[in-house]
């Protein structure tokens, strides 16, 4: 899917137990791997058992891989999205 530049993305990661169960990890990391290689790791929001939110800012022009780890509460697994940002229009 592809945004456009400067647009903020949500996403939604959900994790179940092995009985498909809604359930919280004790620990969620999401880790945002940007176009030029760096990093950073959002704090996500909580709205609901199982459910975990973080929005992401396209600043820069490319392919963004956003990964949630969770862990714990019967939880060890990672959920990946992936989008593009479309570069920036200037007139000129």
């Amino acid at each position: 899917m592809s945004y456009p530049f400067g647009q903020s993305v949500p996403l939604i990661f959900r994790f179940t137990n092995n009985a498909d169960e809604a359930t919280n990890p004790s620990t969620v990391v999401v880790t945002v791997l940007k176009p030029d290689r760096s990093t950073s790791v959002l704090t996500p929001t909580n709205p609901a058992t199982g459910e975990y939110r973080v929005s992401v800012t396209g600043d820069q022009a490319g392919r963004y891989t956003v990964e949630a780890s969770g862990a714990g509460n019967g939880i060890d697994t990672s959920i990946s999205y992936a989008f593009v940002i479309a570069p920036s229009q200037v007139a000129l």
